[in-house]
């Protein structure tokens, strides 16, 4: 069988199926996964580790193929390591950096107890496990024996001839990146001008209203749900809850207070160049969070936390976490009607 999988974005939407929704539908039952992308990101690293944590036991090998040559994040090269670790330790696998040359395939195949091969193959990288960019993508899903054999065979050399274990690598021989923008490509987000971004903080500066809103690190807080209880896919796998989903819940004593964003949608701007929807919802509006999507929200909190080299993917927030950061609240300043600035800054 053969069958075109592609994204699910406006204006080009899609009623087949998509790269996610066969990947993990080709987990279930499998016994050995040979993953090959180009490019990971913190989402989809942090996916990985929670599923093997989650004591999932096919056999994976993966391997990166750009971020050698190109740079990783601290937070990715970080994770990757802790991935490389839960593998090793369980006997379930490894990690492998494409050092020769650059490596921008997509490889994804499953083999199953009964020496059968499931495979998806296209533009796609792992990234697109958990992601809010929207950048549309095309694959292929097969079993046909023609194809999986020969991709498997392509993946061993592949593996053997221009890649290395990333135990391998000393930390010095890994380029970081300094920064990195945490919105690329992001529909329900945008970078605000330098001239817009000084005027919103003069007025916040100026701001008459302001709300201090503490961040809770508990285990089960949630800044941690992704920690918590998985969610069981129709493929029988139980999946960890996205990395980046987070909603910041907000006491009665300061949603209690007059001017306060009672359950309703606002703009948000934010001390690092950024603007998107932002509501609070629920009991006594105690429930702060993104609007278009609960994750664009937490991925500007721990994303922040990630490039100070605060946070690690697959890690919790903890009180440590936010004393290496510098800050562990929110500060909301009205600034217009419906327009409020959020300052992390430190």
């Amino acid at each position: 069988m053969i069958e075109l999988l592609s994204s699910n974005y406006f204006p080009l939407e899609w009623n087949g199926k998509t790269f996610i929704d066969t990947f993990y539908s080709m987990l279930n039952g499998a016994r050995e996964l040979s993953i090959a992308t180009g490019y990971c990101s913190e989402e989809s690293i942090a996916k990985l580790i929670g599923l093997y944590e989650k004591d999932y036991v096919a056999h994976l090998e993966l391997i990166i193929g750009m971020h050698f040559f190109e740079g990783f994040s601290r937070a990715q090269y970080e994770g990757l390591k802790y991935l490389n670790e839960i593998l090793m330790q369980g006997e379930r696998g490894k990690v492998y950096l494409a050092n020769r040359t650059k490596y921008h395939g997509k490889i994804y195949l499953a083999k199953y107890f009964n020496d059968q091969y499931k495979s998806i193959v296209g533009s796609s990288n792992i990234s697109k496990l958990n992601i809010m960019e929207r950048i549309y993508d095309n694959d292929v899903f097969t079993d046909e024996i023609s194809i999986t054999r020969p991709l498997q065979s392509f993946f061993n050399e592949l593996r053997e001839k221009n890649c290395s274990p990333l135990e391998n690598f000393r930390d010095e021989d890994i380029k970081i990146e300094s920064h990195r923008n945490l919105f690329e490509n992001y529909l329900d987000v945008e970078s605000v001008k330098k001239e817009v971004l000084l005027q919103k903080k003069a007025l916040a500066l100026n701001a008459s209203v302001f709300f201090d809103i503490p961040m809770k690190t508990e285990e089960k807080s949630n800044l941690n749900v992704f920690f918590g209880k998985g969610r069981i896919q129709a493929s029988g796998i139980t999946l960890p809850r996205d990395w980046y989903e987070v909603e910041i819940i907000v006491s009665k004593s300061i949603t209690s207070q007059k001017d306060f964003p009672y359950c309703r949608e606002f703009v948000v701007y934010t001390d690092d160049g950024y603007t998107f929807l932002c509501k609070t919802s629920g009991d006594y509006s105690k429930n702060l969070r993104s609007s278009k999507d609960l994750k664009i929200l937490g991925k500007w909190i721990k994303g922040r936390l990630e490039n100070s080299n605060a946070l690690v993917s697959g890690f919790p927030v903890t009180e440590k976490v936010f004393e290496k950061y510098g800050r562990s609240s929110i500060r909301l300043s009205q600034i217009g009607d419906d327009e409020w600035f959020m300052d992390f800054g430190v």
